[in-house]
């Protein structure tokens, strides 16, 4: 009996790691052709990785990502949604679905629910940067500057050399009228050139 069940663990054992192995092979094909943007193979590829090793989350999301960038938007969601169902805390798969929502439409409605998986992504991961950017972008749409601002200079906290929020702080602030703020950003973004002028400028407003 004992020989038996030895048997069968043996067995069970080499089944796993042959699963394991094709899953690697599976992504390793779609990460190839994700790079090559060749993207209906690589999420067909990406699905066969996960259904030979359930728990490669990894293979999941960028399946998730290539129906993403093909707009197939629905198809996206369902992925999102799933992993949602097996772990209601998985801080990648809210930013995506909040990532959908927006790509969706930019109704009041698809605001309103990215916001609110960002707002959860960024409580479970509080240096998720592109969360962070995302959600300042929702109150950059509308209007709410001091809430994007807010956000962006989070996101530089964490990570300093991010040129497209430094472009994002300074479209605020020229909209804000503070056109000497939105020239610094432009400068930061690397829009614009630093000049004399401009020096004497950031100097007198941090007097």
């Amino acid at each position: 009996m004992k020989v038996f069940f030895l048997v069968c663990v043996i067995i069970a054992f080499a089944g796993c790691s042959q699963d394991k192995n094709e899953a690697k092979k599976y992504f390793d094909k779609g990460r190839s052709d994700y790079l090559n943007n060749n993207l209906p193979s690589a999420a067909e590829n990406f699905k066969k990785a996960y259904e030979c090793d359930d728990s490669l989350l990894s293979a999941k999301i960028m399946e998730l990502k290539s129906y993403y960038f093909l707009n197939r938007f629905d198809d996206a969601l369902n992925i999102s949604n799933n992993l949602l169902k097996e772990n209601p805390y998985y801080d990648v798969a809210l930013f995506w679905r909040a990532k959908i929502s927006l790509a969706s439409g930019k109704s009041e409605k698809s605001l309103i629910d990215a916001e609110s998986d960002l707002r959860m992504a960024l409580e479970l991961n509080y240096d998720y940067i592109n969360a962070r950017i995302l959600l300042a972008k929702i109150f950059f749409i509308r209007r709410e500057y001091r809430e994007a601002i807010f956000e962006y200079k989070k996101a530089l906290e964490i990570e300093g050399d991010l040129l497209e929020v430094h472009k994002s702080l300074s479209e605020i602030y020229s909209d804000l009228g503070m056109l000497d703020y939105s020239q610094k950003e432009r400068i930061m973004a690397g829009i614009d050139k630093e000049t004399e002028e401009s020096k004497n400028k950031e100097k007198r407003l941090y007097k």
